[in-house]
């Protein structure tokens, strides 16, 4: 176990380093875990992977601060990935290291996401006091929205590049939701957020590598809009060996993920290292 220092501390160059601020799912007990959230590190800064109402504290418990993000990726409007932005737009702007930074926060997120994502966000916002005086304008003052980057978003040598994932479908309905490719160079790593289950998830062009797959281990029922573990077990050994299970909250007792083929099951404040080549490390972190 380390202390927060080991969290500033860089990665071996080119390496590809992301940090879980939590790993549970929207009704996660927050003693035992935090929301399914993310960090990357990037030489410009880290990007989070979105923003649920623990991200921050998350932050602040490994000693990073919201003025370090570089931007905000958000993979799709629920309250477990975004109800925590207007937070770190507030600290971002009001605090700094000596007084407010008043800094605007980046948000990145597929076209069909950024109208929810305004929606959501705007009403919290909207009256806001600047060093000029009160605004109506909050959400612009607050934020800078991108939506369009065919070839991905680059940061410090990082590619996050999304891609639609499957999470409430029915009749007529379909949420929009996306996963994550991460890339640095060689090293490469696919989030999946939140998904129902994808059989040729092995053979997908953008999970070739490490994946940080979405998983439950709630009883089924109809409608359930996550990956079963049960499902998890039927992906070919090959494939299970390179899957890191995340957003299940907390891995029920007597089952051991390693042993039924998995790489791991990931936990809060739990670092990943994806190296060049393809090699793979985590650790877990203590709370100072």
């Amino acid at each position: 176990e380390g202390s927060r220092d080991a969290f500033h501390r860089r990665s071996k160059v080119n390496d590809l380093k992301l940090i879980m601020l939590g790993t549970g799912g929207a009704f996660t007990r927050f003693e035992h875990n935090y929301h399914n959230n993310a960090l990357v590190e990037t030489e410009e800064g880290w990007v989070l992977i979105d923003c649920g109402a623990t991200a921050v504290q998350s932050m602040h418990e490994i000693g990073i601060k919201p003025w370090d993000v570089a931007a905000v990726l958000v993979t799709h409007v629920h309250g477990d990935h975004v109800n925590g932005i207007e937070q770190l737009a507030y600290e971002r702007f009001y605090t700094g290291e000596r007084g407010p930074n008043w800094a605007k926060t980046l948000l990145l997120t597929p076209p069909s996401v950024a109208p929810g994502l305004v929606q959501t966000l705007t009403p919290g916002v909207a009256e806001l006091v600047t060093p000029k005086g009160a605004t109506n304008h909050g959400f612009e003052t607050l934020f800078d929205v991108g939506t369009h980057a065919p070839e991905g978003w680059f940061f410090g040598g990082v590619r996050f590049m999304f891609h639609e994932t499957p999470h409430i479908e029915g009749a007529g309905v379909s949420k929009p939701s996306f996963g994550v490719e991460i890339r640095r160079g060689d090293a490469q790593l696919c989030y999946t957020s939140d998904t129902t289950f994808l059989p040729d998830i092995g053979s997908r062009a953008h999970a070739r590598g490490l994946v940080l797959h979405d998983c439950t281990f709630s009883p089924r029922y109809a409608g359930t809009v996550h990956t079963h573990y049960s499902e998890l077990l039927t992906l070919p050994p090959e494939v299970r060996e390179r899957v890191l299970l995340m957003h299940h909250g907390r891995v029920p007792e007597g089952i051991s993920v390693e042993e039924n083929g998995f790489r791991g099951a990931l936990r809060r404040h739990e670092q990943v290292l994806v190296s060049q080549k393809n090699l793979v490390s985590t650790s877990l972190r203590s709370k100072s």
